[in-house]
């Protein structure tokens, strides 16, 4: 029985063991017409790569360039202007850090200290 034991304990700790940083630090390959400056945020099953083109501060409004991680193409440039609860502010800093993913519309942030923030189209 303790041999037995001594096994399951083994494998729960191979199975945790090979989890977390493989999955948590994949990124695609970089294609030939992904510029070198634009870095990607997504997880196993797609993302996207962005380009920051020009950070305005103080109208919190930055111009992306978001391309598909599949086959490269631009998907488009526009500006974006910075939405948060009006109870938990940020401002627009290393995007790289704060960008969690795009859903197709918006850029949503990574939610740390309940802020709780998105880049949002510019009409």
């Amino acid at each position: 029985m303790t041999n037995l034991k001594s096994v399951f304990i083994f494998l729960v700790i191979l199975c945790f063991a090979c989890t977390s940083t493989e999955v948590k630090d994949y990124q695609p390959k970089r294609i030939a017409n992904i510029p070198d400056s634009a870095f990607w945020k997504g997880g196993v099953d797609g993302g996207n790569w962005f380009l920051v083109k020009a950070i305005n501060s103080h109208k919190n409004i930055v111009d992306i360039s978001i391309y598909n991680d599949q086959d490269g193409s631009l998907i488009f440039t526009k500006a974006f202007m910075l939405i948060c609860r009006q109870d938990k502010q940020t401002i627009i800093g290393d995007l790289e850090k704060q960008i969690n993913f795009f859903d197709g519309e918006k850029i949503h942030f990574i939610n740390q200290n309940d802020i709780d923030c998105y880049l949002s189209p510019k009409d």
